[in-house]
This record gives structure tokens, sequence and C-alpha cells, in this order.
């Protein structure tokens, strides 16, 4: 169960939030999802009994489309002749991510049981906030409409 509602989730979650970055930007979608991430994986820390932990999982796997949004990301801010290059190297990456995650996650679950989870959100909670403070909107259309917002306002 612990493993299956997550994965569930995500799979919904790979659904909207593909979609909803498509419609109200890749950078609030990203964003939506580190929040998830953050906050889930610390709640998952402090979670006192396995169901706590399955209800966390699962919030957390809803909130977790960044796969599809950084893919997006991607192709917004390459070119076709230099996409595959950049894809690539992102799965490399999420490949990398699930080799060092449980070897760095047993070395710290050694500690505590809850380190793991508690340095993830950390992770994800520094993530956050160079993305709102660096990141800026890479959906043509969205900021299309952001720059005809904007020049309505001046």
């Amino acid at each position: 169960l612990l493993f299956s509602g997550y994965a569930l989730s995500q799979a919904l979650s790979l659904w909207f939030m593909g979609m909803g970055s498509d419609y109200y930007g890749r950078k609030l979608f990203f964003m939506l999802s580190l929040l998830g991430s953050t906050f889930g994986s610390i709640f998952q820390g402090l979670s006192s009994n396995i169901l706590q932990l399955n209800i966390w999982r699962f919030i957390t796997g809803l909130l977790a489309g960044s796969p599809i949004v950084t893919q997006a990301l991607i192709a917004d801010c390459t070119s076709v002749e230099d996409r595959n290059k950049y894809l690539a190297i992102n799965e490399s990456v999420i490949s990398a991510a699930c080799v060092l995650g449980p070897a760095l996650g047993g070395i710290l679950g050694g500690i505590s049981l809850s380190l793991p989870l508690l340095v993830a959100g950390g992770t994800a909670g520094v993530a956050l906030l160079f993305a709102a403070i660096f990141m800026e909107e890479t959906n043509p259309d969205v900021k299309e409409i952001y720059q005809l917002k904007k020049t309505r306002k001046d």
C-alpha cells in the first residue's frame, strides 16, 4: 500500500500537472511539485504511525508531477537540434538519483529512520526557494499572456 498509493497518485499527478503547466505555466506547476515534495517528505518523516505515513505518501504523489513538467521545460528552452541531448541528460540525472538517493537514505536511516525524509524535504525546500527566485516562465503562450496582462496594467 505504501508504494502503490504513491504510484497511483503520481500517475494522476502526471496527467493534471502536464496539462496544467500547458495552460497556467511551467514555473507554477514545477514549484507546486517542489512544494509537495518539501512538505510531503517532512510530514512523512514526522509520521507517528503507518496510516499517517500512507496518507502523506499519497498526498506527496499527487504533487509529484515534476518529471513531465521538467521535460516540458527542457522542450521550451532548447532548440530542436539540442532537445534530445538535454532530455537524455535529464534522464541520466534521474537514473543517478535513483541509485544515489537510496544509498544516502540508507546511510541517513542508520542515524534515524525519519532523517532521510527530513533531508529530502529540506533539499526540496531549498530547490523551491531557488525556483521561486531564479526560475523564469518558459511556456511561450503563458509568457505572452503575462506580458499582455502587464501591458494592460501599465
